[in-house]
């Protein structure tokens, strides 16, 4: 990817006929912007206390367990941050081109400031172990409390939990198996009367292989059935608190009476045009938001044969999300000045299935594991409070979560040859695109869902997948032959999605101030490409066709990568090291290969969801050493 750059001491943007390049994201940004020293000092303490209370009855224990950690943070920093030069061709006299530059530094600045970190944790239980004859039976009864300061140092209100766990197992001579749990937890982030949440699990599982009737047969060396269900709570309001409280009011108390400038206050007059100051409201608090609740099954069987060689875990689950916080936009049904808080409405449900193998042999000095594994998970949203749309595929509601939308692409145009193309397929003349009056050879031409003779917003429909992935799999692999070893892992993911946003999209709207990047321009269409071309034409025009979201910008994310790869030798006996007992020299890397038809930076380390954004991509490392044991 092109960037700033220096030259004769001088920054420089890659393209010195425009200028304004945003250059937030490029390493050159911080050359020469000053420097930062931070001092950070740090207390963590543990303290445990166990005592055994068997005065009282065989098996009861009591425990005490507290933890503190705090972290001071000083920061200082000295900033000199340059505003970018722009550059313009120049002639001097002697006929010779060089580029004027413009601009001013900014005045060094000094900055000073602290943060603090607090938390705590206490716990105190009681457990009981106890077995009577061909019953084992345990139980458990904890009370735990935490506590959670901010920084900058405490601006903001403490975070703080509660809770109170109970457990009961039982299992009949190893072979009837049973458990209980239940949870009372309680969270700032409710009304007093919606604060706690009651949530209870239990599993039962079966062993076959201690039945008598099983004792004779050699096939099965294990094998155990089990099925969990249980009630799970989550207090976690996307960095929101105290939503159920109505903020405070809001005055303004500037000398400004109008629009803008973070005025408040109300219109008046037939025409608005009337601004009295006033206090006003941001939002309105819902006394009723409590816990979401999940509801999770799991049935499931393991099992070893083959001599233990061959050990398999075999899942299915299903889960039931429900009063899931979402924004009520649907039920407002008059216009308000309040934005309205977020309810408990959202429903999502997720089913799939697990299976783990694993197979480990020796063949005389050769020894090996091949452990593969893996996993299919799909969700649905059954409920989001979605406003009433005029069709439905415009609903989200039906699909994954984070389903991306977008436009469905029909072809690049080319005056006269996209129009028949159009015609021949659909019956009908070709649309009204998004930038008609610009629409030029090259230019994205959008599929008219509705029929309504124009692309509009109406007009986009689920495409894709996801950003996280349907299927994932991975292979783990250890060999030994002799004193040679070499583990290595394998793993991947396929059935999900990345949609090519910033910084790739941008540049087919307007890419006169932003670098270009070598696999866009390769990509893109031109009359010498475009039976070839994936993407749409370059251009220094403000083309608003090429960039919304679409299944051109749509990628499959799948891939597949060696994670792993590790090959060692041991010497049990080092000649000129008398005193070790052995040594062993090794050769390891991650990340040393990946297989994937995504384009983008990497697709499995991205941000921004589905809109994808460069983050910094994931290294490959290397490393030779050795261990000796004496």
């Amino acid at each position: 990817m092109s960037g700033a750059g220096i030259v004769d001491g001088k920054r420089i943007q890659s393209n010195p006929v425009y200028v304004g390049t945003d250059m937030d994201n490029d390493p050159m940004r911080f050359y020469g912007s000053g420097h930062q020293n931070t001092t950070n000092n740090v207390l963590n303490l543990d303290l445990i206390y166990n005592a055994k209370l068997n005065m009282i009855t065989q098996g009861l224990n009591f425990k005490i367990k507290g933890s503190y950690n705090s972290t001071y943070s000083h920061t200082k920093k000295w900033e000199n941050w340059q505003t970018y030069p722009t550059y313009k061709p120049y002639m001097l006299e002697d006929g010779t081109v060089v580029l004027e530059t413009s601009g001013d530094k900014w005045k060094p600045a000094f900055a000073e400031g602290t943060d603090v970190w607090r938390d705590w944790y206490a716990e105190i239980s009681l457990d009981y172990a106890r077995k009577f004859g061909s019953h084992d039976i345990t139980a458990l009864l904890l009370y735990n409390q935490s506590k959670y300061y901010y920084p900058w140092p405490y601006q903001e209100i403490p975070r703080g939990y509660v809770g109170l766990v109970g457990r009961v197992t039982y299992n009949y001579l190893s072979r009837y198996l049973f458990d209980f749990n239940v949870g009372y937890n309680g969270s700032e982030n409710f009304a007093p009367d919606k604060r706690y949440g009651f949530f209870p699990a239990t599993s039962i599982g079966w062993i076959v292989t201690e039945e008598e009737w099983m004792k004779n047969q050699n096939v099965l060396s294990y094998l155990k059935f089990r099925y969990s269900y249980g009630i799970v709570g989550n207090d976690y309001m996307g960095g929101r608190r105290f939503l159920y409280l109505s903020p405070e009011y809001t005055i303004h108390n500037g000398k400004y009476v109008g629009y803008g400038g973070g005025q408040h206050g109300y219109n008046f007059g037939t025409s608005n045009t009337v601004f009295v100051r006033g206090a006003t409201e941001d939002t309105s608090g819902n006394p009723d938001v409590t816990w979401e609740t999940s509801t999770k099954q799991n049935i499931g069987v393991d099992l070893r044969t083959f001599g233990d060689r061959l050990n398999i875990n075999l899942d299915f689950f299903k889960e039931n999300r429900k009063d899931i916080l979402i924004n009520n936009d649907a039920f407002i049904t008059a216009p308000s000045a309040l934005v309205a808080s977020p309810i408990n409405y959202g429903k999502v449900n997720n089913k799939g299935m697990e299976i783990v193998l694993n197979w480990t042999d020796r063949v005389g000095n050769f020894s090996y594991t091949i452990a593969p594994n893996f996993s299919f998970s799909r969700n649905k949203v059954i409920e989001m409070a979605e406003i009433r749309q005029k069709y439905d595929y415009l609903y989200r509601t039906g699909h994954r979560v984070n389903q991306p939308f977008g436009y469905e692409f029909f072809a690049f145009y080319q005056k006269g040859k996209t129009e028949d193309a159009y015609k021949a397929k659909y019956g009908v003349d070709m649309p009204t695109q998004l930038g008609q009056a610009n629409l030029g050879d090259g230019d994205a031409v959008y599929v008219d869902l509705n029929g309504d003779g124009a692309i509009t917003a109406e007009d986009q429909h689920a495409i894709g997948f996801p950003d996280y992935p349907e299927m994932t799999f991975s292979l783990n692999v250890n060999m030994s032959y002799k004193n040679f070893d070499l583990t290595m892992l394998w793993n991947g993911a396929t059935n999900v999605g990345r949609g090519l946003y910033w910084p790739y999209n941008p540049q087919f709207g307007q890419f006169h101030d932003q670098g270009l990047i070598r696999w866009v321009y390769e990509n893109s269409w031109t009359p010498e490409t475009a039976e070839t071309a994936t993407l749409p034409r370059l251009t220094i025009a403000n083309e608003v066709n090429n960039t919304p979201m679409s299944s051109v910008w749509m990628m499959d994310a799948s891939y597949l990568r060696l994670r792993n790869l590790e090959i060692g030798y041991t010497i049990n006996k080092v000649p000129f090291l008398a005193s070790t007992s052995s040594m062993r020299i090794y050769a390891n890397g991650t990340n040393l290969l990946t297989f994937s038809a995504f384009k983008g930076n990497d697709p499995e380390n991205v941000g921004g969801g589905w809109q994808n954004t460069i983050r910094y991509p994931m290294m490959k490392v290397y490393n030779i050493g050795f261990r000796i044991n004496f």
